[in-house]
This record gives structure tokens, sequence and C-alpha cells, in this order.
């Protein structure tokens, strides 16, 4: 992989955050989606003191790619048994698995704190 920042794999490491403090919540598609952008951008939305992806002139443009990469990520973590999804008649829902909460157990770095904190405040918990 060439590149880390804005991939798949980056955006499943954060999702894996954010399912694994709301572990008792399943989640929609679109409510990771929207919780993550908020997050990575607290600054903006007047919940932090920083953006955790920086203060480029087109980020809130990036919802509509996010989206896409969301998707993939949703799709690797459900393959990789990561998290768990169920059919809901309001769509698919996502919860983490147990291989999930084992797995993001292991994170140990800066990014990850500060995501997980600022994921909290977020989410109030």
């Amino acid at each position: 992989m060439d590149r880390v920042l804005g991939s798949p794999f980056e955006t499943s490491l954060r999702i894996l955050i954010l399912l694994g403090i709301n572990n008792t919540e399943k989640m929609t598609e679109n409510m990771l989606c929207a919780l993550d952008f908020i997050i990575i951008y607290a600054l903006d939305f007047g919940i932090s003191d920083n953006n955790l992806y920086g203060y480029g002139s087109y980020r809130f443009g990036e919802y509509g790619a996010k989206k896409v990469v969301i998707k993939q990520a949703l799709k690797e973590l459900v393959l990789d048994g990561l998290i768990d999804v169920k059919s809901t008649r309001n769509g698919f829902v996502y919860s983490i698995s147990n291989l999930g909460i084992t797995y993001i157990q292991k994170f140990e770095c800066y990014y990850a704190d500060d995501y997980r904190i600022t994921a909290c405040e977020v989410c109030d918990i």
C-alpha cells in the first residue's frame, strides 16, 4: 500500500475505535461516517482544541469521498471478522466483534489515543 492516510485501512482502524467505545450500540454506515467526520474535524465543530486531520481548505468537501472509503472499510472489517453486521428494517447495522475488541486493545499510539478521547467527547461517553 503506497498511501495510508485516507485509505480504507486507516479508516477501518478509526471505525474499530469508534465501535469499541460504543460497543453496546449498533451503528449504521451513515452514523459511522458522520461521527468519524465530526471526530477528525472536532475543532471545526467546537468539540476539541484541534483537528486530527489538519486544516486543509477543502476539508468539508471530503465528506462525499469519505462515504466511499467507509463503505470499503466496513466490507473489509466484516470479511476479517472484526465487526459484525446485522440486517434490520432500517438497513444494516454494525457492531464490534470480540475479535475486534481484542484487536483494538493493542492500539498504542498518540493518534489512536487522541481519536479515542475525541470520540468519547463526541459520543458523550
